[in-house]
């Protein structure tokens, strides 16, 4: 998290080319340290951005604006202000529909998150987890879901 603040800070991309900084603002979500200035930026704009600690891991203490409402946006914002914090611009992860047959009978759109893991420098395996909610981790609702390979 703290890497991506540093992409876009002014006094870093000094030492970048112009192409570079291009590439950086077209692949890593922009983050910014959550300062007063940035609370105000952000806070009409609750769908578009995420807040997470500097220093944690598993989602701990992370905020998505599209699991709030208005009201509890700007106070989660604000509160956080100068705690540690960064606001991350939201990507929405890829969608696809599914169906928790444990809680419910119904089928519903669920958020995607792959991850792909390499052992000794080999393929080893794919973890995928889904959500229904703006955050894919465990305390905010994550299923595990089994991954399938076919061969053709």
């Amino acid at each position: 998290k703290c890497i991506n603040q540093v992409l876009f800070e002014a006094k870093m991309q000094s030492y970048f080319t112009q192409e570079e900084i291009r590439f950086i603002e077209e692949h890593v979500p922009q983050t910014l340290d959550l300062d007063q200035k940035t609370a105000e930026m952000i806070e009409g704009q609750k769908d578009r951005w995420i807040i997470k600690p500097k220093d944690s891991y598993a989602a701990k203490g992370v905020w998505a604006g599209v699991d709030l409402d208005e009201k509890r946006w700007r106070k989660v914002i604000f509160d956080f202000v100068d705690q540690n914090y960064i606001a991350q611009q939201y990507i929405p992860p890829y969608k696809t529909e599914n169906i928790d047959l444990v809680n419910y009978n119904e089928w519903g759109m669920y958020s995607n998150l792959t991850g792909l893991y390499v052992y000794n420098g080999l393929f080893a395996g794919v973890y995928s987890r889904m959500s229904d909610s703006g955050i894919i981790s465990t305390q905010y609702n994550e299923k595990t879901v089994a991954t399938l390979f076919t061969k053709e």
